[in-house]
């Protein structure tokens, strides 16, 4: 995994063989390949706290913000100035023209 600028890429391998044996026939089949995924983050995180952890065939990437990204508490309001967008409503504005 690496982070430059606000892209994180994941590049990985994939392996898995079959082997099967019967009275008649021996089959053995081996796939494999790797991959590479780039994925543009919508606000700026911290590269030294970033975590993954791989389980059960699933990552789990941990990717905290840094302190200028977090949402600032308007203390005479009590109210966020920063806008917080979910991933869902970031790709709704992404696709408004």
């Amino acid at each position: 995994m690496t982070l430059q600028d606000n892209y994180l890429t994941i590049k990985g391998e994939k392996k898995h063989e079959v082997e099967q044996q019967d009275a008649n026939y021996f089959l053995s089949e081996r796939v494999h390949g790797s991959f590479t995924r780039t994925i543009e983050l919508p606000m700026a995180v911290d590269a030294k706290k970033i975590e993954a952890r791989f389980k059960d065939g699933v990552l789990h990437v941990t990717l905290p913000k840094t302190e200028d990204a977090k949402p600032k508490q308007d203390r005479s309001e009590g109210q966020l100035t920063a806008n917080r967008l979910t991933r869902q409503g970031w790709a709704r504005s992404q696709a408004q023209p």
